[in-house]
C-alpha cells in the first residue's frame, strides 16, 4: 500500500489518494494483493480503471508507469509467489490469505476503548488514537479495505456478524466511535432485529449504513424509520468519499 501511495500522490491530488486505493481494493472483497506480481495485477487493473474513471486516462497511465517502477525497484523486498482464485472468465487477481498479523488486527473481539474516550462527554467525541470503528457484516472486506486505504494508526476496525454478539457488546463494553451496517456484505440477521440491536449503546456513537441504497441497506433503514437513533445513510452510487469522511471527522 506505501508503493501505490507513494505512485498515487506524484500524479493525483492528495485528497484522492484514499478514496482511490479503496475503490481499487474492492473487486479483492476478504483477500489483498500480495506479491509483487499480485500488486502489478492490482495496478494495471482496478487501480488504472479507478484513476481513468476519476481522472483520466493520461494520469492513469502516468501511475501504472510510476508504479511498476516503484514495484521495480523493491522487488527483492518483496515475495513474488502468488495464487490465482479460479474463476469463470477473466483471470482472477492475485491474492493471498491473510496472513496471523492481519487476522488479529481484524479480529472479531473489539480492541479496549481508550480511556480519554470512555470518559469523553461531548456531543460528538473525537480520539487522537486510531478511530474505532465497529462493523456489522458478513465478512472482513470493508475492515480490510478502511485499514489499507487509511492506515492502522487512522482506523481501528473489527466485525461482528451475529446478533447476540452485537447486543452483548453494545450492551456491555465501550462503544465504539463509529458502528457501520455493511449492506454489500450483510449477515445473516434480518433488518428489523438488526434495527432493534443498533438501538443499544450511547448516541454519541455514530451509527451508519454503508449501501444504503442497496436492498438490504433499504429494508434496514425502513426498519429503523421513527427510532430514537439517528442513522447515516451512505449510498455506494455517492462514492466512497463520504465514508472515509466520517472516520477522518472522528479524530482531533
Amino acid at each position: 500500500m506505501r508503493l501505490l501511495r507513494e505512485a498515487l500522490e506524484g500524479v493525483v491530488a492528495r485528497p484522492l489518494v484514499t478514496p482511490i486505493l479503496f475503490e481499487a481494493l474492492e473487486p479483492y472483497g476478504n483477500l489483498l494483493p500480495t506479491g509483487a506480481e499480485g500488486l502489478l495485477d492490482m495496478v494495471r487493473g482496478p487501480l488504472a480503471d479507478v484513476v481513468a474513471r476519476r481522472i483520466g486516462r493520461g494520469e492513469s497511465d502516468q501511475v501504472v508507469r510510476r508504479a511498476e517502477q516503484l514495484i521495480a525497484r523493491a522487488t527483492g523486498g518483496l515475495d513474488s509467489t502468488h495464487r490465482h482464485v479460479p474463476t469463470t472468465g477473466a483471470r482472477a487477481p492475485n491474492v493471498a490469505p491473510l496472513s496471523s498479523a492481519a487476522r488479529a488486527d481484524l479480529s472479531t473481539a473489539p480492541p479496549p476503548a481508550p480511556a480519554r474516550e470512555r470518559d469523553a462527554t461531548a456531543l460528538v467525541p473525537t480520539t487522537r488514537d486510531a478511530v474505532a470503528v465497529l462493523i456489522v457484516a458478513g465478512g472482513s472486506g470493508l475492515g480490510l479495505r478502511l485499514t489499507a486505504a487509511l492506515g492502522s494508526r487512522r482506523v481501528s476496525p473489527f466485525v461482528l456478524g451475529t446478533l447476540a454478539a452485537i447486543r452483548d457488546y453494545l450492551s456491555g463494553h465501550g462503544a465504539p466511535n463509529i458502528l457501520i451496517v455493511d449492506a454489500t456484505d450483510f449477515p445473516p440477521i434480518a433488518p428489523e432485529d438488526l434495527s432493534l440491536a443498533l438501538r443499544r449503546g450511547p448516541s454519541t456513537m455514530v451509527r451508519a449504513v454503508w449501501g444504503a441504497d442497496l436492498p438490504y441497506g433499504r429494508s434496514l433503514l425502513a426498519s429503523i424509520e421513527g427510532g430514537e437513533r439517528s442513522v447515516l445513510s451512505l449510498e455506494r452510487a455517492h462514492g466512497v468519499d463520504p465514508l472515509l469522511d466520517l472516520i477522518r471527522s472522528r479524530r482531533s
